[in-house]
């Protein structure tokens, strides 16, 4: 009889509390929930759900509103908590224990994945969207982010499988954004040279990405610098950070793969209970870990954020309507420097007005070779 396969990854502290990733889960219904809906019995996994399976559960019953034949299974690494979570299965609820491999018998059109990947090197965790992206169905979509302790805060990516059949429409970046499918940034993830950014001396500022996609000068992006060549695929650290040894002992990261990624990053979110939010650049806490340790000048993170704060500093006269109206001049102030979604189902008041702003993910791809 042959041996099980052990699951790939390291045990996370498992911390976790009810109603923790409504935010995620509400973006989740909104925005891939037609997706979901044109499928006869789509499968979601819910990957590294922690000490207590509650909130698999409460992304099945949310789910569940959106098409009443959806599956989702809860994935952990521990045995333990697997057999803790059992008795809450039901039809069309599982757990099982696993890792990146994704146990599943079919390819799932949804991973959500949060809290997962911070005690793992920035390397490490590009492997692992690669990882978890080609296990997805064709167009498939990883949902990867990290929250605090009781969900106030949040800032998650959106990475689409680019292999297979052309994804659907939604995470595809607002017309005045600089990417399209198959754009600057392409399937490949890579800078491609020979763009309208290019042609300008790369993206700008009172406008950066203005309609035609071309930037004026003078802006933070341009002192900052433009991405030249290749992205964090490409960085070459990543098979040396494979081989590290944590804590734990050595980490079942997978190795890097050759020739164009499984899956490219699309979309980041921002996400904050308003009326605890003394500024936006309070969510730095919470990037992904691609990008914490980016979060320095001459990075579009960085440039992105501090943009996002002077906004948000100017539309303090709005504070006496409260937060929500704040946030929400805010961001659009913010929309005349940097291509945040201002339409839905990724953008626009109805979703700015819950604490939210998206924007496409070269607007803060790390620049190669990391700070």
């Amino acid at each position: 009889m042959p041996r099980a396969r052990r699951p790939e990854g390291t045990i996370t502290r498992g911390k976790t509390a009810p109603n923790r990733l409504r935010r995620v889960d509400r973006w989740i219904v909104r925005v891939h929930g037609p997706e979901l809906r044109r499928q006869e019995r789509p499968l979601v996994v819910d990957l590294g759900y922690g000490a207590s399976p509650i909130t698999t559960v409460e992304l099945f019953g949310r789910l569940r509103a959106v098409h009443p034949r959806v599956e989702v299974v809860g994935i952990e690494i521990d045995p333990d908590r697997v057999a803790a979570a059992r008795p809450y299965e039901r039809e069309g609820l599982s757990f099982r224990l696993g890792g990146f491999e994704l146990p599943v018998e079919r390819p799932p059109a949804l991973i959500r994945a949060f809290n997962v990947l911070r005690q793992y090197e920035e390397a490490e965790a590009w492997q692992a969207w690669d990882r978890l992206c080609a296990g997805l169905a064709p167009g498939g979509v990883l949902v990867e982010g990290t929250c605090d302790e009781i969900g106030r805060r949040a800032v998650w990516v959106s990475l689409r499988r680019t292999t297979g059949e052309a994804p659907a429409r939604a995470d595809v970046p607002a017309a005045r954004g600089p990417v399209a499918a198959g754009g600057l940034w392409g399937r490949s993830g890579r800078w491609e040279p020979g763009s309208p950014w290019e042609a300008e001396g790369g993206p700008a500022a009172a406008g950066p990405w203005e309609p035609s996609g071309r930037g004026e000068s003078g802006s933070a992006r341009e002192a900052g610098g433009r991405p030249e060549t290749a992205g964090p695929w490409e960085s070459g650290n990543a098979r040396e950070a494979s081989r590290r040894r944590g804590p734990g002992g050595r980490r079942a990261v997978p190795r890097p793969r050759d020739g164009e990624p499984a899956g490219v990053p699309q979309t980041i979110t921002f996400a904050a209970h308003l009326p605890t939010l003394s500024r936006p650049s309070d969510l730095t806490e919470r990037l992904p870990k691609t990008l914490i340790h980016r979060n320095v000048p001459g990075e579009p993170v960085h440039a992105l954020l501090t943009a996002f704060d002077r906004a948000w500093a100017s539309a303090a006269p709005r504070s006496v309507f409260g937060p929500r109206q704040r946030w929400i001049a805010a961001v659009e102030l913010l929309s005349r420097e940097f291509p945040v979604h201002t339409t839905p189902p990724l953008g626009g008041r109805g979703r700015w007005r819950l604490g939210e702003v998206t924007a496409p993910w070269p607007t803060v791809a790390p620049r190669p070779g990391g700070p």
